[in-house]
């Protein structure tokens, strides 16, 4: 993978961004929220429009969740499948910036899994650098009102964001063309 300041072209390896695996307690994180839990999820209202420019012109992003959709509900149906009863369902969107987009992806990921797992606990932990805008993500992810809990994670890619076997699903849309160089992925 072509590090920053390469002219090389050779393409970055696809990273495996969906894996089942063990589970462990609610990974840490700057913040914790408890969100009423309920068998089937409140209907959400619509956010408000973008608070940030990056959030305005964020469109490109959105076909991309579209064009993810059917491979992310196939897994979180095979992932639901394979949960144990009493575990929390741990999820990490990686690069979410203002959170707009995050939060869409949220609410699909937690109303399909509990339509499959009604009652059981899910932490969601919406990551981005240091630098992010935290007020912007923290205000949009609260407006939204999701029945789980939530987390911040303010870590860069380059260091190590959870405890290894601790998350049910990773995901990362468009965030790939922002590093400098491929990410060492441990076994």
């Amino acid at each position: 993978c072509p590090r920053s300041g390469s002219t090389s072209l050779a393409p970055c390896p696809a990273p495996t961004t969906i894996r089942t695996v063990s589970l462990c307690p609610t990974p840490p994180a700057l913040a914790l929220s408890r969100c009423a839990q309920s068998p089937t999820p409140p209907p959400v209202p619509p956010l408000p429009a973008p608070l940030t420019i990056f959030g305005a012109s964020s469109s490109g992003q959105v076909s991309a969740h579209e064009i993810a959709r059917p491979a992310l509900l196939a897994a979180i149906e095979r992932l639901a499948a394979l949960q144990q009863r009493g575990a929390p369902f741990v999820v990490a969107d990686l690069g979410v910036a203002a959170g707009a987009n995050a939060v869409s992806v949220a609410r699909l990921v937690i109303s399909e899994f509990m339509g499959r797992r009604p009652g059981e606990a899910i932490s969601y932990a919406f990551e981005d650098l240091p630098l992010n805008d935290w007020t912007v993500l923290a205000q949009t992810v609260s407006a939204a009102e999701l029945p789980c809990f939530t987390s911040f994670v303010p870590r860069s890619f380059y260091e190590p964001l959870f405890p290894p076997a601790s998350l049910s699903l990773s995901l990362s849309f468009t965030t790939l063309h922002w590093l400098s160089e491929a990410p060492r992925l441990s076994a």
